[in-house]
């Protein structure tokens, strides 16, 4: 997983620089589509609890 977000951020680097000389707008959405938006869904990723899953037997 963290290779997949050091990728994402290398292509997004990447993709920043050769648009800069272009333009400013369009490399900064996409640095925020390719970099900011996988790294803001993992810090919101919260797994279920165990026991709150279905079908989860609690130990008495």
């Amino acid at each position: 997983m963290e290779l997949f977000f050091f990728s994402s951020f290398l292509f997004s680097f990447f993709v920043f620089l050769l648009l800069s000389f272009f333009s400013v707008e369009v490399s900064l959405s996409l640095l925020t589509t390719f970099f900011l938006l996988p790294v803001l869904k993992s810090v919101s990723y919260q797994p279920v609890p165990f026991n709150l899953k279905e079908g989860a037997v609690g130990i008495c």
